[in-house]
């Protein structure tokens, strides 16, 4: 989770947990609107899918938010919901490959036994 604080900091941005009906993990916020709505877990499966999906629609709704983001361990789906919403369900190493590239030490600085 520290890794999406991070990319909306390095954004300029800030994050807020949201609670309503249910709960959604990341509100990210641009000054005093929010602009993007973010789950983070390990897996999903039939028995959490419809939790992590309703958290995350409670802030779209609230906020007129046409997109949002399941930060997830392996699994990649796109879910198209009715009028124009959409969930995006993507692998965390994917979403924030620039963040994990530039984290990383000048190759001589490397151990050279990992090369």
């Amino acid at each position: 989770m520290k890794i999406c604080v991070h990319r909306a900091k390095e954004k300029k941005k800030e994050v807020d947990y949201y609670s309503g009906r249910r709960e959604c993990d990341f509100a990210i916020r641009e000054k005093t609107r929010i602009i993007e709505a973010v789950q983070v877990c390990y897996e999903i499966n039939r028995d959490d899918k419809e939790k992590e999906i309703e958290g995350l629609m409670g802030v779209m709704a609230k906020f007129k938010l046409k997109k949002g983001l399941i930060l997830i361990y392996d699994q990649e789906e796109i879910i198209k919901l009715k009028k124009g919403y959409g969930l995006m369900i993507k692998p965390l190493w994917k979403a924030f490959r620039r963040i994990l590239i530039m984290s990383l030490p000048p190759l001589e600085k490397l151990n050279p036994c990992f090369l």
